[in-house]
């Protein structure tokens, strides 16, 4: 299998990358793949062969996610879905992690 990480920049995406073949791994970081952003998810997965993405992008910080919910949510909850959605237009699965 192929995989996309996106959010392969924390802590989670760098074991996941010590699992998986390097040659079956496409790394995507907030700097090349905004999710909240559908425009720039698009041109981050464009080209890309993949047999599922990996979303390991989210706002984790819990303080930060009280004190700023609209901006927890964008990321949450909206960018998840926009993952989701490149996915299914790509005919790929989508794993989803989350620590909640």
């Amino acid at each position: 299998m192929k995989y996309v990480i996106i959010g392969s920049g924390g802590q989670v995406g760098q074991e996941f990358e010590k699992c998986v073949p390097r040659e079956n791994l496409h790394l995507l970081t907030h700097a090349r793949a905004d999710i909240v952003d559908p425009t720039s998810l698009e041109r981050a997965l464009d080209g890309i062969d993949c047999s599922a993405i990996v979303n390991l992008a989210a706002f984790h910080d819990v303080n930060g996610c009280q004190e700023d919910p609209e901006r927890a949510f964008r990321i949450n909850a909206i960018g998840a879905a926009n993952v989701a959605d490149a996915a299914r237009q790509r005919g790929c699965r989508m794993v989803h992690f989350s620590s909640d």
